[in-house]
C-alpha cells in the first residue's frame, strides 16, 4: 500500500534519499504553511522545485537542500522568495 506523510501541523521536516522531485516538492509544500525547518538532503531536486519551497513557506527559517541538483535560478528563488530563511545548507550538488 502506499505510504500516507501527514505534515499538517508538523514546523519540521527530514527526508532524506527519498528520490523526491519536483512535482513532489510542489504537493508536500503546498499544505504546510507553517514549517521553520525543511531538510531534503540527497534527493532529485532543482530549481522548479526550490521555487515551489520558496512560494509555499514564508516562514522557514533552516533549509538543506544537500545533494541535489540546485542551479541559480534556484539560488535566486531562495534569496527573493525566503525572507526568514537564516541558515542554508547546500553542501556540494549532484552533477548534472
Amino acid at each position: 500500500p502506499p505510504v500516507k506523510i501527514s505534515l499538517t501541523r508538523s514546523t519540521q521536516t527530514y527526508l532524506e534519499n527519498c528520490y523526491i522531485e519536483d512535482n513532489v516538492v510542489e504537493s508536500l509544500m503546498r499544505g504546510v504553511p507553517q514549517l521553520t525547518t525543511l531538510e531534503l538532503p540527497n534527493n532529485d531536486i532543482n530549481a522548479e522545485g526550490v521555487k515551489a519551497i520558496a512560494r509555499h513557506l514564508p516562514l522557514l527559517k533552516r533549509l538543506d537542500l544537500q545533494a541535489n541538483y540546485i542551479n541559480d535560478d534556484g539560488l535566486k528563488a531562495i534569496a527573493e522568495g525566503l525572507p526568514a530563511l537564516n541558515e542554508l545548507d547546500l553542501g556540494e550538488p549532484k552533477p548534472e
